[in-house]
């Protein structure tokens, strides 16, 4: 991240003056410790501000009014910026017409555990099963040998293998 807002700064995409157009834009990065909470977007501004990443009670805190240092602040993830390339490229009326009708565009799922192939895969939303994406070869290419997933409920799985079975 910081390599790519180092080479946009060097274009004068980011900094003051952008491009000669008198509009200043800076971009900082700043790490997290990876807690799970701070996806929620007010437990980040307070991880930001150097407290617990504890979400606060909205309202009254809505951080495009209230946010970082109570100064109105946007708060985007990173699956939301990634789209934004592409957001860009294919035009907002074409991306919109990735996905269903009343749920656009594309999702990062994650899938791990006893598959073939874990990873991070990005779907068009609503356009896959838990079990194309378990067993098509571009996802998980199925489960590895010796592994069976049964469903007898229509939102829990059941993963048998020698070991035994469990929930997952």
């Amino acid at each position: 991240m910081n390599k790519a807002l180092a080479e946009a700064r060097a274009k004068n995409f980011l900094g003051r003056n952008i491009l000669g157009s008198g509009y200043d834009l800076e971009i900082h990065v700043h790490r997290g410790a990876g807690a799970y909470i701070c996806g929620e977007e007010t437990g980040l501004i307070e991880s930001l501000e150097g407290k617990r990443p504890y979400p606060r009670i909205k309202p009254p805190y809505f951080p495009a009014v209230l946010g970082l240092y109570m100064c109105p602040t946007i708060v985007n993830n990173v699956e939301t910026l990634c789209a934004v390339k592409h957001i860009v490229a294919m035009g907002g009326a074409e991306y919109a017409k990735l996905g269903t009708p009343n749920n656009t565009g594309t999702r990062i799922v994650s899938l791990s555990g006893h598959v073939k192939r874990p990873g991070y895969y990005e779907i068009e939303v609503g356009k896959a099963t838990i079990g194309q994406l378990i067993n098509d070869p571009a996802f998980g290419g199925g489960l590895r040998e010796g592994r069976r997933l049964e469903s007898r409920h229509p939102r829990r799985f059941i993963c048998e293998s020698l070991q035994g079975r469990r929930e997952i």
